[in-house]
């Protein structure tokens, strides 16, 4: 039986395939000060939409499962679509590998004591997202929904009692580069 995944199941689980939210951009509000927002809004229209749009039309007319890879099969050969996947590979293991250790430094500001236990509890991350995925695409997006609620349940809070406590107008400063203090290079 063919089991299939629902339209917001399947938008939480692109939501975490994408960015995981957004966490871990902290240090760019240090560096960029007044400019991070800007640049925050315009990487986006600049590069995912680009992709985005690339990914729409070549899912149109060649609508095969294996996505990249069959794409670069049929349009440059098997060599190249051997490195697309292959490269493919070697940056999720990357990118997927910083999210149990971003998780452990967050929760460690909380419980201190979880610091001491880095690896086992990055490991039983890792264990439970792969048995997740290996028992099904459905639980993945139940999964991805619960987790993108807890995700973004912290900034709605946030945003609620700046709405709540903040009396005087919104004012947006001036971009500037004084006294912006970038690590010399």
């Amino acid at each position: 039986m063919l089991r299939k995944i629902g339209v917001i199941p399947l938008a939480a689980v692109i939501f975490f395939t994408v960015s995981g939210g957004p966490y871990g951009i902290e240090p760019l509000i240090g560096y960029a000060g007044s400019y991070a927002i800007p640049l925050l809004m315009i990487t986006p229209l600049l590069y995912d939409i680009p992709i985005i749009l690339v990914v729409l039309e070549l899912n149109s007319m060649m609508p095969v499962e294996g996505g990249y890879y069959e794409w670069v099969k049929r349009g440059l050969g098997t060599n190249w679509a051997f490195f697309e996947g292959w490269w493919t590979w070697l940056y999720t293991f990357v990118d997927l590998a910083i999210y149990p250790v971003m998780f452990v430094g967050y929760a460690a500001f909380f419980f201190p004591e979880i610091a001491a236990y880095k690896i086992p509890v990055c490991l039983l991350i890792i264990w439970s997202s792969a048995l997740l995925n290996i028992i099904g695409i459905v639980p993945v997006g139940r999964a991805s929904i619960f987790l993108g609620v807890m995700v973004l349940v912290p900034f709605v809070v946030l945003f609620l009692v700046l709405l709540i406590v903040h009396s005087t107008p919104f004012s947006i400063p001036t971009p500037s580069l004084h006294g912006l203090g970038f690590p010399p290079t």
